[in-house]
C-alpha cells in the first residue's frame, strides 16, 4: 500500500537492464560450481552455466547477461523513485546439495542514465569479506505508453535467441511493407493529381480567383484517370481502417491470450515453488533427524568406550582389592568409616553451634535497630519543638509591635523576662540537641562497628560452613564408597562361599559315583574271572566247534561304527564351512545396509515411507541377529553332542577290545583244555561231555550278551541319525528364512531405486517446467514489443493519413 501511495502522481518508464558478470573472486575451501540469479518478486533471471571454482585459483571467468525489464517512476521534481535489485550468488557443491554464498545489493536508478563498466561489487553476507563480483550495467529506454503488466514479463538475455525472434517478427515486417508501399503509392498519385490541377488552373489576378481552362483534346481522358485513381485511393484507405481495426482486435486477443498464459503460469509455478519448498523442508527436517540420530549413536558410542574402560578399571581394582585385602586390613577400614562418622558428628555440632552464634548476632542487630528508630523519634519531636518555639517568639514580637503598653517600663521587663526564659530554654534544648546528636553519633559509629563485625564474623562463620559442607560431602561420599565396596567384596566372599560349596558338593557327588563305577567294576571283573575260571577248568573238544562268527560281526560293527564317526565328523566340518559362509554373507547384508542407509540420506527423505523401511530393515536386523545366536546355539549342541557320542564311541571300542582280548585268551585257554583233555580221553578212554555242555553254555550266554550290545549301539546310532536328521532340517529352515530375508532385502532396494527414479523424473519435470516458464516469459516479451512497435507504425500511418487528409481538404478548397 504504501508504495502505491508513493507512485500517485508519477509517470512511469519502462526500461530493460543488462547486467553482465565478467568474473567472481572468492576464497573457497572446495571445488564448486557457481551460479548467479538476479531475482525480483516473481522474475527471475539466472545463468544459463554454472562456472566452477577452485579453491587454488579463487577466480573464474563469466562473460554472461542477465536482462530484466522494470519499471521507473518519475517524480513531478524529476526525480525517480528507487529501484532496488539483488543479485544471489549460489555454490553448486553436489548434484543435490547447494549453499548461498552471498548477495549484491543495488540501486538500478543511479545506472539508469550512464551504465557503469567493470565495477567490483562486494558479495554481502559472504564469510570471504574480500570477496568481489565484476559487473558492468547498461539501461535502455523501451517506451512510456506501455501498461502495467509489461513489468511483469522479464526474459533471461533477450537478445540471445535471434533466431525465434526474426522467424516471429517475419509477418509483421511483411505486412508493414505492404502498408507502407501502399501508402507511397497513394501519395504518388495524389502529388500527380495535384501538379495536374495546378497545370490546369490559370493564374489570378487583381484578387479574383483563377479562371480554369479550356480543356484540351486529352482532358477528358486525364479527368476518367483522375477519377479511378481517387476512387482507388478511397478504397485503399478503407481497406487500409478495415486491416487497422482487425489488427487491434488481434492485438487484444493476444493480449487476452498472454494475461491468461501469465496467469496459469503463475498459478502453476506458485503451486510448483510450494510443492518444491514443501520438499526442501521435508528434505531438511530428514537431514537434521539423520544428523540427530548419528550424534546420538556417536554418543551412546563414546560412552559404551567410557563404561567399558571404567568397568575394566574397577576389574583391575577389585582384582588388586582381592589379592591385597585381609581381615586385618577390613578391620583397619572399619575404624576409619567409625573415626570418619564421629568427625562427621562433631561437624555436624559445630555447625549449630555457629547457627545459634548466627541467630544471637541477628537478635543483637534488631535490638541496635530499634534503638536507631527511637532516637530518630525523639530528633523529630525536638525539631517539631523547637520550631514551635521560634513560632512562639514570633507572635509575640507581632503582639509587642501591634500593641501600645501603658507602662513601658514594666513591659519591657516583663518582656526581658520572658526573652530570658525563652533563651534559657532554647539553650537547655539546644544542649540537649546536642547530646542527642552526639550520642546518636557515637551509637550510628557503634552499629557500624557491629555492622562490621557481624559481615566479617558472617563471612567467616560462611566459609567455616562450606568448608564443613564440602568436608562432610566428601566423607559422605567416602563412607558410601567404603560401604558399597564392602557390600560387593562381601557378595563376593557370599558367592565365592556358594561356588566352593557347590563345587564340593559336585566333587563328592563325583567321587561318590566313581565309587559306584568302580564297585560296579570290580563286579564285572569278578564275574569275568569266575567266568574265566570256569573255561579253565573246562575245555571244549575241537577248534572248530568254536564259532568265529561273533569276532567277525564285531569287527564289522567297529568298522561301521568307525564309518559312522567319520562320515559325523565330515558333516560337522561342512556344517562349519556353510557357518562360515552364512557369517560372510551376513556381514555382505550389513555392508550392503551401510551402503544403503549412507547413500539414501540425501533420497529416501522424500518418501513418506523412510521409517516404514528403517523399522523393516531394524526388524531383518533383529532377526538376523537372533538367526545368527539361534544357529551358534545348534552348532554349540551339535558339537557336545557329537563329542559325546565320540566318546561313547571310544569307551565302546575300549570294550569290544577288551573283550576281544578276553575272548581270545579264553579261547586259547579252552584250546589248550581241549588237548589236555583229548590226551586225557585217549589214555583214560572216557571223555568228560558234562563240562564240554557246560562251557558251551557259557559261550553262547557270552554271545548273546555281545548281541545285546550290538543292539544298544545300533538303538544309539539310530537316535543319532534322527537327531541328525532334525538338525538338518532345521538348518533348512534357516536356510529357508535367510532367503526370505535376502527377498525382502532385494524388495527394499527396489523400493530404494523407485524412490531414486521418482525423484530423477521429478527433477527432469522441475527442469522442464522451468525451461517453458522461461520460453513463455520470452515470448511474451517479445509479443510485447512487436505489439508496441505494431501501436507505434499505426500511429504513425494515421498522422500521415491525417495530413493527407489535411492537405487534400486545403487544396480543395
Amino acid at each position: 500500500m504504501s508504495k502505491f501511495l508513493k507512485r500517485l502522481g508519477t509517470k512511469k518508464h519502462i526500461f530493460t537492464f543488462d547486467i553482465t558478470i565478467h568474473s567472481v573472486q572468492v576464497a573457497v575451501n572446495v571445488p564448486v560450481r557457481l551460479n548467479i540469479i538476479w531475482k525480483r518478486h516473481k522474475k527471475l533471471s539466472e545463468l544459463r552455466n554454472k562456472y566452477p571454482i577452485s579453491p587454488s585459483i579463487g577466480l573464474t571467468e563469466i562473460n554472461e547477461t542477465l536482462s530484466m525489464i522494470n519499471t521507473l517512476y518519475e517524480e513531478k521534481s524529476g526525480n525517480f523513485l528507487p529501484k532496488k535489485a539483488s543479485l544471489a550468488i549460489i555454490a553448486h557443491i553436489d548434484k543435490r546439495s547447494t549453499k548461498k554464498l552471498g548477495e549484491i545489493h543495488l540501486n538500478l536508478i543511479d545506472y539508469m542514465k550512464e551504465g557503469a563498466s567493470r565495477i567490483p561489487f562486494t558479495i554481502m553476507g559472504c564469510p570471504d569479506k574480500k570477496a568481489h563480483v565484476f559487473v558492468s550495467i547498461k539501461a535502455q529506454t523501451m517506451g512510456d505508453t506501455i501498461k502495467d503488466y509489461a513489468s511483469d514479463a522479464s526474459g533471461s538475455e533477450m537478445g540471445v535467441e535471434e533466431d525465434q525472434l526474426n522467424s516471429g517478427n517475419s509477418s509483421f515486417s511483411k505486412r508493414s511493407e505492404q502498408l507502407s508501399c501502399d501508402f507511397t503509392s497513394n501519395v504518388a498519385n495524389e502529388s500527380e493529381t495535384s501538379i495536374l490541377d495546378e497545370e490546369n488552373k490559370m493564374k489570378g489576378q487583381n484578387r479574383k480567383p483563377p479562371i480554369p481552362r479550356k480543356n484540351t483534346d486529352g482532358s477528358k481522358e486525364v479527368q476518367k484517370e483522375e477519377k479511378l485513381r481517387y476512387v482507388e485511393i478511397k478504397a485503399q484507405n478503407s481497406l487500409l481502417e478495415k486491416e487497422n481495426q482487425q489488427l487491434k482486435s488481434e492485438k487484444e486477443d493476444l493480449r487476452i491470450q498472454m494475461e491468461m498464459i501469465v496467469e496459469k503460469s503463475k498459478k502453476e509455478r506458485e503451486n510448483f515453488m510450494e510443492h518444491a519448498n514443501m520438499i526442501d523442508i521435508d528434505l531438511e527436517t530428514i537431514k537434521s533427524e539423520n544428523y540427530k540420530l548419528k550424534e546420538k549413536n556417536r554418543r551412546r558410542k563414546e560412552n559404551y568406550k567410557k563404561v567399558q574402560k571404567e568397568l575394566e578399571e574397577t576389574s583391575g581394582e577389585l582384582l588388586t582389592l582381592k589379592i591385597n585385602f585381609s581381615q586385618s586390613e577390613k578391620l583397619k577400614f572399619i575404624d576409619e568409616i567409625k573415626s570418619l562418622k564421629k568427625q562427621f558428628f562433631d561437624s555436624q555440632n559445630e555447625i549449630s553451634k555457629l547457627a545459634a552464634l548466627l541467630e544471637s548476632y541477628y537478635n543483637e542487630k534488631e535490638l541496635l535497630e530499634n534503638s536507631k528508630d527511637q532516637l530518630q523519634s525523639l530528633n523529630l519531636k525536638q525539631m517539631s519543638e523547637i520550631s514551635s518555639l521560634k513560632l512562639k517568639i514570633s507572635e509575640q514580637q507581632s503582639i509587642i509591635i501591634n500593641k501600645i503598653p501603658d507602662d513601658q517600663i514594666s513591659y519591657k521587663r516583663k518582656i526581658e523576662n520572658v526573652v530570658q526564659d525563652i533563651k534559657k530554654e532554647l539553650e537547655s534544648a539546644q544542649n540537649e540537641r546536642d547530646d542527642a546528636l552526639s550520642h546518636q553519633t557515637d551509637l550510628l559509629s557503634d552499629i557500624h562497628k557491629l555492622k562490621r563485625d557481624f559481615t566479617n564474623k558472617e563471612d567467616e562463620l560462611r566459609s567455616k560452613i562450606r568448608k564443613l559442607e564440602f568436608e562432610n560431602e566428601e566423607k559422605a561420599n567416602e563412607i558410601q564408597f567404603l560401604n558399597e565396596r564392602l557390600e560387593d567384596e562381601i557378595k563376593k566372599v557370599t558367592n565365592i562361599e556358594r561356588k566352593t560349596l557347590t563345587a564340593k558338593e559336585e566333587f563328592n557327588e563325583k567321587i561318590v559315583k566313581m565309587h559306584k563305577n568302580i564297585t560296579e567294576i570290580a563286579k564285572e571283573k569278578e564275574s569275568i574271572e569266575k567266568s574265566l575260571m570256569n573255561y579253565q577248568r573246562k575245555a571244549l573238544r575241537n577248534r572248530s566247534e568254536t564259532d568265529p562268527d561273533g569276532l567277525e560281526k564285531l569287527r564289522k560293527s567297529l568298522n561301521t561304527y568307525t564309518m559312522e564317526n567319520t562320515k559325523l565328523r565330515n558333516l560337522i566340518k561342512e556344517k562349519d564351512i556353510e557357518i562360515e559362509e552364512l557369517k560372510d554373507k551376513v556381514k555382505q547384508i550389513e555392508k550392503d545396509f551401510g551402503e544403503i542407509s549412507n547413500h539414501g540420506i540425501f533420497t529416501e527423505q522424500v518418501d513418506s515411507n523412510e521409517e516404514m523401511l528403517k523399522e523393516r530393515i531394524a526388524t531383518l536386523q533383529g532377526q538376523i541377529q537372533n538367526s545368527n545366536q539361534m544357529f551358534v546355539r545348534e552348532k554349540n549342541l551339535i558339537l557336545d553332542k557329537t563329542r559325546l557320542l565320540e566318546k561313547e564311541l571310544e569307551v565302546a571300542l575300549q570294550k569290544n577290545k577288551d573283550i576281544e582280548k578276553i575272548y581270545e585268551t579264553q579261547v586259547s585257554a579252552l584250546r589248550i583244555e581241549n588237548i589236555v583233555l583229548k590226551e586225557h580221553q585217549e589214555k583214560m578212554g572216557n571223555p568228560g561231555n558234562s563240562g564240554i555242555i557246560l562251557g558251551e553254555e557259557a559261550y553262547k550266554q557270552t554271545i548273546e550278551m555281545k548281541k545285546i550290545e550290538n543292539k544298544e549301539l545300533k538303538t544309539l546310532i539310530v537316535k543319532m541319525q534322527e537327531e541328525l536328521k532334525i538338525m538338518e532340517k532345521r538348518y533348512m529352515d534357516f536356510k529357508m528364512n535367510y532367503a526370505s530375508l535376502e527377498l525382502e532385502k532385494e524388495s527394499v532396494s527396489k523400493k530404494y531405486k523407485d524412490i531414486q527414479n521418482s525423484l530423477n523424473e521429478f527433477t527432469a519435470s522441475y527442469k522442464l517446467m522451468e525451461e517453458e516458464f522461461y520460453r513463455t516469459n520470452e515470448s511474451f516479451g517479445v509479443t510485447l514489443n512487436e505489439n508496441n512497435e505494431l501501436v507505434n507504425e499505426i500511429q504513425l500511418l494515421k498522422g500521415q493519413i491525417e495530413e493527407l487528409m489535411k492537405r487534400r481538404k486545403r487544396k480543395n478548397t
